[in-house]
C-alpha cells in the first residue's frame, strides 16, 4: 500500500493544499509547494506505517519524502514553462508523477526488509468478495483494513472535489471568457466581487455529495436536492441563456464527477470487511 499513500500525499499537495494550475509554482510559491509535497507525502507514509507497519523506519519516511518533493518541484519547474496550457498537458504531468510515484513503491517494495501488500491485490480481493479472509487476517490486520479504507477515503474525496475543481476550470476557461465579455466591443463587464466563491461552493457541494452517497443515501434524491437548491440560488441568471448554459455545464459536470466518485468510495467502504 505504499503506492496508495504516495498517490493520497500526491492529491493532498497538488490539489487539496495547492493551485492545481502549476504555472503559478514559480520561485517563492514553487518552494512553498515543494514543502507541503514534503509534508503530505511524509504524513501519508508515516500514517502507513504507524497503524499499518511496511518496515521502512522513520528515517526511510523522511528520506521518500524528501525525495519525492525535489523530483516534484524540478518536474513543476519544467512543466511550468511548458506550451500550451490545457488538459492535455496537465494529464501529462499527472501521469508521469504517478509514474515516479510508482517507480518509488515498487523500489522500496524490492527491500529485504519491507513488506509492502500491494494495491492491486487488495482491491483485486473486495473485486472478488474474497476480503473477509484476505484483508483482515494476517495480511494487513485490523488497523491495516482502517488505514486502507482512511487512504482510500483521501484519494477519491480529493478527486471528486480539488481534482475535479481544476478539470472543471479548464473545460469551462472558453466559455467563461465568453461569457464575460461583450460581444462587441471585447470589454469584461461581470466582475467577481467574490473571488474564488464558486470554487468553494463547488468543493462544498462536491464533498457533501460524495459523503452522502458514500454512506448509503440514493443517488437520485441527493442530487435532485443539489439541483433544486442551486436553481434557487442561480434563479435570477437563468433568463440570461450564455449564463444559465455557463451555470448547467458546471453544475452537470461538478455533479458527474461527485456521483461517479460517491458510488465509487461506497463500493469499496461497503466490500472492505471494517473492524
Amino acid at each position: 500500500m505504499i503506492w496508495l499513500a504516495l498517490i493520497a500525499g500526491h492529491l493532498l499537495s497538488d490539489f487539496v493544499f495547492q493551485s492545481g494550475f502549476v504555472e503559478e509554482r514559480k520561485g517563492v510559491h514553487l518552494a512553498r509547494h515543494v514543502l507541503v509535497v514534503a509534508l503530505t507525502t511524509g504524513a501519508t507514509l508515516l500514517l502507513l506505517e504507524r497503524w499499518a507497519p511496511t518496515g521502512l523506519g522513520p528515517f526511510w519516511v523522511l528520506a521518500v519524502a524528501a525525495a519525492v518533493a525535489l523530483a516534484h518541484g524540478a518536474q513543476d519547474a519544467v512543466v511550468a514553462r511548458a506550451q500550451p496550457k490545457n488538459l492535455i498537458r496537465l494529464g501529462i504531468d499527472q501521469l508521469v508523477h504517478l509514474v515516479v510515484l510508482w517507480g518509488v513503491a515498487r523500489a522500496l517494495a524490492s527491500f529485504p526488509e519491507v513488506s509492502a501488500v500491494p494495491v492491486a491485490s487488495v482491491v483485486g480481493s473486495i473485486a472478488s468478495g474474497t476480503a473477509e479472509n484476505s484483508i483482515s487476517g494476517a495480511t494487513l490486520g485490523e488497523t491495516g483494513v482502517w488505514v486502507f479504507a482512511a487512504l482510500v477515503g483521501i484519494v477519491f474525496l480529493a478527486l471528486g472535489t480539488a481534482v475535479t475543481a481544476v478539470l472543471i476550470a479548464h473545460l469551462l476557461e472558453p466559455y467563461r471568457v465568453a461569457m464575460t465579455r461583450d460581444s462587441e466591443g471585447g470589454v469584461a463587464h461581470d466582475v467577481d466581487l467574490l473571488p474564488k466563491a464558486g470554487l468553494w461552493i463547488g468543493l462544498c457541494e462536491r464533498f457533501l455529495l460524495i459523503l452522502a452517497i458514500a454512506v448509503g443515501t440514493e443517488v437520485v434524491p441527493a442530487v435532485g436536492l443539489l439541483m433544486g437548491v442551486k436553481s434557487i440560488y442561480r434563479f435570477r441568471d437563468l433568463d440570461k441563456r450564455t449564463r444559465a448554459e455557463y451555470y448547467l455545464l458546471g453544475t452537470l459536470l461538478s455533479v458527474t464527477a461527485a456521483v461517479v466518485a460517491g458510488i465509487a468510495l461506497r463500493w469499496v467502504v461497503s466490500n472492505t470487511p471494517l473492524p
